[in-house]
C-alpha cells in the first residue's frame, strides 16, 4: 500500500543513494536482469494477499509489528518522540482507505514471487506465482 510507506517515510532515513530503491524489487525485469546477468535461471510471477483488520488500530499494529525497516529505527524514533507521530500517520492512512474510523480495514497487495536458481537462462513465469 504505498499510502503507508508515504505516510513512513517523513520519519526514516532516506535510502541510501547508491543503493537500489526497494521498490525495484518488485520489477520482473529488474530482478531477470539482475540475477540472469549472473547466469542464473530467474522465473517471476505475480501473486496477491488480502489482509483484513476489524480496525485501523488492529492495521497498524500488524504494519508495524511486521515491517522490519521499522523495527530497525522504532528505538530511535521512540527516543525522539517521533514513534507516536508516525503511529497516527499510519492509522489516518488506514481510516482513509477503509472510508471511515470505525470500518473494518481491508488492504489487497499484490506482490513478485520469483525463484532464481544457479544456472542455466532467465524466463518468465505466469501471473499466477507457479514460476
Amino acid at each position: 500500500m504505498s499510502a503507508t510507506n508515504r505516510a513512513m517515510a517523513p520519519y526514516l532515513p532516506p535510502p541510501d543513494p547508491a543503493g537500489t530503491p526497494p521498490v525495484r524489487w518488485g520489477d520482473p525485469d529488474f530482478v531477470r536482469g539482475l540475477f540472469g546477468a549472473a547466469g542464473a535461471s530467474v522465473a517471476s510471477g505475480t501473486s496477491s494477499v488480502r489482509f483484513e483488520f476489524r480496525t485501523a488500530d488492529e492495521a497498524v499494529g500488524f504494519w508495524t509489528r511486521t515491517a522490519g525497516h521499522l523495527q530497525a529505527q522504532r528505538s530511535e524514533l521512540e527516543s525522539t518522540g517521533a514513534w507516536d507521530g508516525l503511529l497516527a500517520d499510519l492509522r489516518r492512512c488506514f481510516v482513509d482507505a477503509a472510508g471511515g474510523d470505525t470500518a473494518p480495514v481491508v488492504v489487497h497487495s499484490t506482490y513478485l514471487l520469483t525463484v532464481v536458481e544457479p544456472g542455466g537462462g532467465s524466463e518468465s513465469g505466469g501471473g499466477d506465482g507457479s514460476g
